[in-house]
């Protein structure tokens, strides 16, 4: 009898192999049955694997004779001339969602991404990426679903991918492991719709993924019961993401979000609490910060309360000292900065650079926030955190 957990999946296109090495060796009887390049019978470059009707797409879908699948290793996709399945680097996280209504999948994918060690246990082998041949795995209804597919992925007339992909044209993880969820559930289409948690939960080892839905928490104990939740998780090391989620994005007031992005994961990385001395000018202040990484490029960029050059960071210089010396720790913990014991003074107290902090100010009933390029923040008043994996 089949699983009701199992009723999403398709039997045939995947396998429930013991371990991965049983899936390396059935990846090699796979490859020795062609003299080139991979093709995925189960899987085939058409129709079928894009609609759950292939002859009568979704509505504002394009027609299969719209698409192109162009092959990785072959060199078909636009801009992609060196391709590489995973960089490891601060850019992997910046995935694009392209034309599939999936982006519970891509935000899960951009925060798994912030921690290669989840990706790359999804990633079983890429032994044969040469001849297109990959194999990943996914977590569903208590044990590791087992996928092969090849490098063929839809695209338009002019190479550019249809679907998911990562923001560097050369990186591949994000388009391949979609193709390989996609055949996991039968076609592309199927994809469409979706949580954030149920994808992570795909993603790794569902017990080790917890969700908190501020919504649900009374207004009274917003802050602290957000502040329990992320202080725990971080004192374990685990991975924490923060999104603002809305119903109708068009019926709110675009200032509320102060230029949080709705709908997008964030990764919260640290949180502090820090305090300033009374001065002539200003009281004694003591708040709690967050400090939460914006992982795209070019959006969704905080501009509210100690945001970029906000007034804040110079009136309270003790604070933006404090803050600043705490966010150098954290770069040079993911290996993109010296150390702070290593810098010289003058540089230290340069509060130019304070924005870089990315705190998040906690206080009353509301949450505010702040920003930077690469480790932005947003502020997440009625939304949904953190999302933990352990």
């Amino acid at each position: 009898m089949t699983n009701v957990m199992d009723q999403s999946l398709c039997p045939g296109y995947y396998f429930d192999y013991p371990d991965d090495e049983t899936a390396k060796q059935r990846e090699l009887e796979l490859i020795e049955n062609y003299t080139a390049g991979f093709l995925d019978d189960i899987f085939p470059p058409n129709a079928r694997s894009l609609y759950l009707d292939p002859l009568n797409p979704p509505k504002g879908a394009l027609p299969n004779e719209s698409i192109r699948w162009f092959s990785i290793s072959e060199g078909g996709l636009l801009n992609c001339d060196n391709p590489l399945l995973f960089k490891e680097d601060a850019g992997s996280a910046n995935i694009l969602q392209g034309a599939l209504g999936n982006n519970y999948f891509i935000n899960a994918l951009s925060l798994l991404a912030c921690a290669p060690k989840f990706i790359n246990r999804l990633i079983v082998s890429s032994k044969y990426a040469s001849r297109g041949l990959y194999t990943f795995k996914f977590y569903k209804s208590g044990k590791w679903r087992y996928v092969h597919i090849d490098d063929n992925v839809p695209c338009r007339q002019s190479g550019k991918v249809h679907f998911c992909r990562n923001a560097n044209p050369n990186e591949t993880f994000a388009m391949l492991l979609e193709k390989a969820y996609a055949k996991l559930h039968g076609c592309y289409e199927a994809l469409s719709y979706g949580l954030v948690e149920h994808a992570l939960m795909d993603l790794t080892p569902a017990a080790g993924i917890q969700s908190l839905k501020l919504e649900e928490v009374p207004r009274p104990r917003l802050c602290d019961e957000a502040w329990d939740a992320m202080e725990a998780c971080i004192s374990k090391g685990a991975l924490i993401g923060c999104a603002r989620f809305v119903q109708d994005p068009a019926s709110e007031n675009p200032a509320i979000r102060q230029g949080i992005d709705v709908g997008v994961m964030y990764q919260v990385v640290d949180i502090c609490i820090t305090s300033a001395e009374p001065t002539e000018d200003y009281d004694a202040l003591t708040v709690g910060m967050v400090c939460v990484r914006n992982l795209k490029s070019r959006t969704g960029r905080f501009n509210g309360r100690w945001s970029f050059g906000h007034k804040l960071w110079l009136d309270y210089k003790e604070i933006a000292l404090d803050l600043r010396h705490r966010t150098r720790e954290i770069q040079h913990k993911r290996g993109i900065g010296d150390h702070p014991d290593e810098m010289p003074q003058e540089a230290r107290l340069d509060t130019r650079y304070l924005s870089a902090v990315q705190p998040l100010e906690m206080g009353g009933d509301e949450i505010d926030n702040e920003d930077e390029a690469d480790t932005i923040d947003g502020g997440y008043q009625e939304r949904r955190l953190p999302f933990k994996v352990s």
